[in-house]
């Protein structure tokens, strides 16, 4: 039933994620998604309950960061041919999310100025997503996807 309306999804895909390309660069504010709210501010990461809820005031903080990509991969697999398809993206998608985080975990105590060296070039990636997504969300458009495959295989 949904494969009949395929061509309607990936036009509001489209435009959903050069919004959310948009947004990233800074052209579109997101207004009221924007906001922070931080009830965990006096909670110290010491034990273990102090340190799950500081992990979960983190990941609240970074929802405005990572939702526009986030929902751009998940509109993607959505609009994906198969299950398969759309899960490998996700799959691609968690991995590269987690491989930073893994290396900065471990990599973190010995490398000194790596915040300040992360924090000089932020806008810059934000940019640069942002330019992809919109790119990404003009692709889906206007059914051109495949073209973005042709380009990827090795």
């Amino acid at each position: 039933y949904l494969t009949a309306y395929r061509g309607v999804f990936l036009k509001a895909g489209g435009v959903f994620v050069i919004l959310m390309g948009l947004n990233l660069i800074g052209i579109l504010p997101a207004g009221a998604m924007a906001r922070q709210w931080t009830p965990l501010r006096g909670i110290r990461p010491g034990n273990s309950p102090g340190s799950f809820f500081l992990g979960a005031a983190f990941a609240f903080g970074w929802t405005p960061c990572i939702g526009p990509i986030l929902a751009s991969i998940l509109t993607l697999a959505a609009t994906a041919g198969t299950a398969l398809s759309g899960g490998l993206l996700l799959a691609v998608y968690s991995l590269g999310l987690a491989l930073p985080f893994l290396f900065l975990c471990l990599a973190f105590d010995r490398i000194h100025g790596l915040q300040a060296l992360l924090r000089n070039y932020s806008r810059a990636s934000l940019v640069i997503s942002g330019l992809l997504l919109v790119v990404l969300g003009a692709l889906m458009f206007f059914d051109k996807l495949q073209v973005l495959s042709a380009y990827l295989l090795f």
